[in-house]
């Protein structure tokens, strides 16, 4: 539970800042500065297929050599990936640097009057792409010895230097520029952090730069499969929000970003919480126990089922005031439909708990579910961003990950005997709550007026829905219970620290 509520709040907290710094960034900087930059990010959300899936392996393989004590095997580990990830992370800094007036004057829709800062944006971006690798190169070491708290607490350094960064640089001037060289700051000081304490929890690890042929083999043939599923899971994040960028302009790339960036909050949500059912589920697989499989599977799904509705039923009913009050009237009046398909579309995204397979020891599933959505959002994106703008980027988005569930429900029902029937009994009685919830509170939205009362009827709509789920029995008495015991927990430590 610790482990769930620390993981929560490094997603929480920066998205929170995110939430409130926004609509400043984008007032200051204006809608197509806002759309290169989400460029920018997309051109380097491909080249981070130079990972290569050498992070899963890295976590994988540092946990089994903890395990066994085996000192010069981590050092081999982590000198050969420190070096991979050197030289893939400078090879994608020059390609960033050499394509960049291309992507600025051939790809993208770029108005005339920002072309030479977007092409110095990129370029600066090329080295912000070399430092990310290495801070991804780091997070394989706190994650492969299961020190989630590392992990977590840094991420939320990260976030909040990112956020606030970027805001003090579009609010004092300094324009797109401005913000790609916030991001650079902190991703330096990610890495430091993290330097420090690999330092900590490896004492007796000398980290250098080295290449053993046997690791990088060994790394590198169980991270194929990765390697699959992160060139479509990237081209899945990244190619709408391209197609949008090449077809329709940064403008329209703004009202589709914005709520995006609000809407994938319900799969992050659900994906930070369940990280840790990958090697609980690894654990189990190794006694053979399906049976244990199989509840967990089913108890996660409900979790995942509460904490999507928990989260979507504000953001689908008050689509357009939270676009309203957030950003502007005129952001609300074109994206709130975009979001509603979103916030759906995300919600389906979070609630599979797909980590339990990966445990089970079949990441093939990872690669096939990609090669899905990566060829359905292709597709359909293809069809319907030309007729339909950014509701057809999100219609796309929708039918592609409703694919992938679908998958991941035959796979279910292949090697656990769950049948679609059976999550949809878990289901209905949540959603049919929801529904009536939401239903009954859309009839009130044209009366809120301001932030204050968006927040308080967001949080009365959640606070009944909690109340019927708690009440009906959907959260069973043992996770009742363990809900119960780290709240008194929390308090406990609150009150004595305190005191102290």
């Amino acid at each position: 539970m610790n482990n769930i509520a620390t993981s929560a709040l490094a997603w929480g907290f920066p998205v929170l800042l995110g939430f409130i710094f926004t609509p400043f960034i984008l007032k200051y900087i204006g809608k197509d500065a806002y759309g290169i930059q989400v460029l920018i990010i997309s051109v380097a959300g491909y080249l981070a297929l130079l990972d290569f899936g050498l992070n899963g392996a890295g976590t994988k393989y540092l946990a089994e050599f903890n395990a066994q004590k085996d000192i010069k095997s981590i050092q081999d580990l982590l000198g050969t990936t420190l070096t991979a990830y050197t030289i893939l992370g400078f090879i994608g800094a020059l390609v960033i640097w050499f394509i960049s007036p291309w992507l600025c004057v051939s790809v993208f829709s770029v108005p005339n009057l920002l072309v030479n800062e977007s092409i110095s944006a990129f370029r600066i971006g090329g080295l912000g792409f070399f430092l990310s690798m290495i801070t991804w190169w780091y997070t394989a070491i706190p994650t492969g010895l299961q020190r989630f708290d590392i992990f977590n607490w840094i991420s939320i350094a990260f976030g909040v230097l990112n956020t606030v960064g970027n805001f003090l640089a579009a609010y004092l001037g300094y324009g797109l520029i401005g913000i790609i060289i916030s991001g650079i700051v902190a991703n330096i000081i990610a890495i430091i952090l993290y330097a420090i304490y690999t330092r900590k929890i490896l004492v007796s690890v000398k980290i250098r730069y080295s290449f053993k042929w046997y690791m990088f083999k060994k790394t590198m043939s169980f991270g194929i499969y990765m390697i699959v599923f992160s060139f479509f899971a990237i081209i899945f994040a990244q190619l709408d929000k391209t197609i949008i960028g090449i077809m329709l302009g940064t403008t329209v790339l703004t009202y589709y970003v914005i709520p995006l960036s609000v809407s994938s909050i319900n799969q992050q949500v659900n994906g930070k919480i369940m990280q840790i059912l990958f090697p609980k589920a690894s654990e189990i697989y190794a006694l053979y126990d399906i049976h244990r499989l199989k509840s967990l599977f089913k108890r996660s799904f409900n979790m995942s089922v509460i904490v999507g509705l928990l989260i979507s039923i504000p953001l689908i009913t008050f689509s357009f005031p939270i676009l309203k009050f957030w950003i502007s009237i005129d952001m609300a009046m074109h994206a709130h439909f975009t979001m509603i398909i979103l916030v759906a579309a995300f919600f389906l995204a979070g609630i599979i708990p797909y980590s339990i397979i990966t445990g089970m020891g079949f990441p093939k599933y990872y690669t096939y579910s990609s090669i899905i959505s990566g060829v359905c959002g292709l597709i359909f994106y293809l069809l319907l961003i030309k007729p339909f703008g950014a509701g057809g980027a999100a219609a796309a988005k929708l039918i592609s990950i409703l694919m992938t569930v679908f998958f991941y429900i035959y796979i279910s029902r292949k090697h656990l005997d769950i049948k679609a029937v059976d999550l949809m009994k878990i289901a209905y009685p949540t959603i049919s709550i929801a529904c009536i919830i939401g239903i009954s509170f859309y009839f009130i939205s044209d009366f809120i007026s301001n932030l204050f009362y968006l927040f308080l009827f967001s949080s009365i709509a959640d606070i009944i829905f909690i109340t019927f789920v708690w009440i009906l029995g959907i959260v069973n008495e043992e996770e009742k219970q363990k809900i119960l015991v780290f709240l008194r927990i929390k308090t406990v430590i609150e009150r004595n620290t305190k005191n102290k």
